[in-house]
């Protein structure tokens, strides 16, 4: 049966300090019989066949000084070797040198987890005075002189044990504080990490405790409201000097916001310039308890697409009322023409007849002997009188002029609208740019009419421009 081992190398080594030789030969007998029982135990477990015999084998290495300052200097030679001293036994007069208690204090100075024993036959101190002087500790130990055998064996292995295990538990805590260290440090970097990303983040953050109170604003909070993380902290969220325009649908969404459910609304708000700004806000809540108010407030300034949606719905809708303006042209322009041509016609058949009217006007001013033309005369003149007939006669060529410019001038918007209704190409082309003046003149009429007069006089030359006569008229609307 082989024995145990009980004591790994690490704390098998016994520091010896006496003046006395002699005890440094009783402590090497005193471990020596460990060897002598461990082969009478071997020996018997042989000749009597028990081989459920265990027991454990202690041995020890020793180390001896005779003075303090030699002792204190042995030890630290073993650590600078890797050698661990399990326990210190140490005479308390060492005449001429340190006494045992100056060299426990210089001992522990070299190694603060050392057991130590103080061998001694006098009381030259009382348990208090070494008290005082060592503190109050657990490392420490009294043997008196002359000592048993048996009682150092104990302390031995008590005390090496005590250290292999104080010292298990050291490794053990110091392997802790290093995981703990390096959890903290992953904390720390996850932490960092975070407040990177935050840093980092296009939108606006703001968590609110479970008072919606500001814990945290983002760089991008502040500068989109103009207030900074540390005047917003503590403060409620609502009591922000934020001038919203729909207060009321902030409130209810804050409200709204339970557990495990996100909140998306559209907000606007006044800004320190007076400018009015577009939010695009989540608002989730932090806690999976419909009790509690703390949230998450992320959003986006979306002031600017949303006017450029406006914008494109706008063109759309311009887009639309150019193809509704071009079906209208077309279906405006061949009545137009037949009309322009009516009238131009009644002018002029009003023209050819103008010298008979005259004619007819002179008869009746000019009394003949002709009974029978007198009593037409006298017929006509009741239905309408001379000078009325005259004035109507003189109105009514100015009438058909008039007509005819106001035909014209509908015609020319008519032309307008199907060139601003025509889809522009990507290549250069010539234009005539006073005629897309002209026509820019004549679809914006009606802004210009009753306010101000135009006149156009316009050089004949043409210039190369790049787009559509429709993309110039825009241009010069605009």
């Amino acid at each position: 049966m082989e024995p145990t081992t009980s004591l790994n190398q690490a704390d098998n080594h016994l520091l010896i300090i006496d003046d006395n030789e002699a005890i440094h030969t009783d402590f090497r007998k005193i471990f020596s019989a460990d060897h002598d029982e461990h082969g009478l135990r071997l020996l018997e477990a042989e000749l009597f066949g028990d081989s459920h015999t265990n027991f454990e084998v202690l041995s020890y290495e020793l180390h001896c000084a005779t003075q303090g300052k030699t002792g204190v200097e042995r030890l630290q030679e073993c650590m600078e070797q890797g050698i661990c001293i399990g326990a210190a036994f140490v005479d308390m007069r060492m005449p001429p040198g340190w006494d045992g208690i100056t060299t426990i204090e210089h001992l522990w100075k070299v190694d603060p987890e050392l057991q130590v024993v103080i061998c001694t036959a006098y009381s030259d101190h009382t348990w208090e005075e070494i008290s005082e002087r060592l503190g109050d500790t657990d490392q420490l130990f009294i043997l008196k002189k002359p000592f048993d055998e048996v009682e150092v064996r104990q302390l031995a292995a008590s005390l090496t044990r005590k250290r292999r295990q104080t010292s298990e538990s050291l490794a053990k805590v110091q392997s802790l504080s290093t995981t703990v260290e390096q959890q903290y440090r992953k904390i720390q970097d996850a932490h960092q990490d975070a407040e990177d990303m935050i840093q980092a983040l296009s939108s606006l953050l703001i968590s609110l405790d479970d008072e919606e109170r500001v814990v945290r604003m983002n760089p991008v909070a502040e500068h989109i409201f103009g207030i900074e993380e540390g005047f917003a902290k503590g403060k409620l969220f609502i009591e922000l000097p934020i001038r919203w325009t729909q207060f009321d649908d902030l409130k209810i969404a804050l409200e709204e916001c339970v557990a495990a459910q996100v909140r998306n609304v559209d907000l606007t708000f006044t800004d320190a310039h007076g400018n009015t700004k577009i939010l695009e806000l989540s608002i989730s809540p932090l806690r999976n308890d419909p009790n509690s108010k703390s949230r998450l407030i992320m959003g986006n300034d979306v002031t600017i697409q949303r006017t450029i949606q406006v914008q494109l719905e706008q063109a759309r809708k311009m887009e639309s009322v150019g193809q509704l303006a071009a079906g209208v042209a077309r279906e405006i322009n061949s009545p137009m023409q037949d009309i322009n041509n009516n009238v131009r016609h009644v002018a002029k058949s009003f023209e050819q007849l103008m010298p008979a009217i005259e004619m007819l006007l002179q008869s009746i001013e000019a009394r003949s002997n002709d009974a029978m033309w007198n009593s037409m005369s006298d017929e006509i003149t009741q239905t309408i009188t001379p000078a009325k007939l005259k004035s109507i006669v003189s109105q009514i060529p100015g009438v058909l002029d008039d007509t005819i410019e106001e035909i014209e001038s509908i015609s020319q918007i008519v032309a307008a609208m199907k060139e601003f209704s025509h889809p522009g190409g990507d290549e250069n082309a010539l234009v005539d740019v006073h005629h897309i003046l002209q026509s820019t003149i004549a679809v914006s009429k009606n802004e210009w009419r009753f306010w101000a007069d135009v006149e156009t006089s316009f050089l004949a030359t043409h210039s190369q421009v790049s787009g559509s006569a429709s993309e110039l008229i825009q241009a010069f609307l605009n």
